[in-house]
């Protein structure tokens, strides 16, 4: 069976104000609480990619409490960085969707390639205009998703 996994950033300063008591709960805790409250994209592409048969699962990187929540049950130690990959050798997953494909360095995303042998495919996600600069950072995946013609047009060139 493949295995997906996705990189989310989601915005979550609102939702750690409304709900500070969840920075104590566990990891899973957190996480289902923090999907059921169908923000942006939520689950979204998780739930959908199970029900094709799909084993999926994605990774919030930026909750802070969350990510510590996995670290401490897991016995991760290190920086964001190291979470997430500690994650990723433990999902094994064959394809890596990033959300937000600029939020990570571009060395640490190709050095996944070698660490995380189970990769076979790895992709960005880009729904909004972006500067050459960053044309340059989406070299580093295997394909985009894009959302906008005029966002598939730039790519094209």
């Amino acid at each position: 069976m493949s295995k997906l996994l996705l990189i989310i950033r989601l915005f979550l300063n609102d939702y750690y104000e409304k709900h500070p008591e969840v920075k104590q709960w566990t990891y899973a805790a957190q996480y289902e609480h923090l999907m059921s409250q169908a923000f942006a994209l939520s689950d979204y592409y998780s739930r959908e990619f199970t029900k094709l048969g799909i084993n999926s699962f994605e990774i919030i990187a930026n909750a802070q409490p969350l990510q510590q929540a996995w670290a401490n049950e897991n016995d991760a130690k290190g920086d964001f960085a190291q979470i997430v990959e500690a994650q990723l050798a433990k999902f094994k997953p064959n394809v890596l969707i990033f959300e937000h494909a600029l939020f990570f360095d571009v060395q640490w995303i190709e050095s996944l390639r070698s660490k995380i042998t189970s990769l076979k495919l790895i992709l960005g996600y880009c729904c909004s205009p972006f500067s050459s600069q960053q044309l340059n950072q989406f070299r580093v995946f295997d394909a985009v998703i894009v959302l906008l013609k005029i966002v598939f047009q730039r790519f094209q060139q």
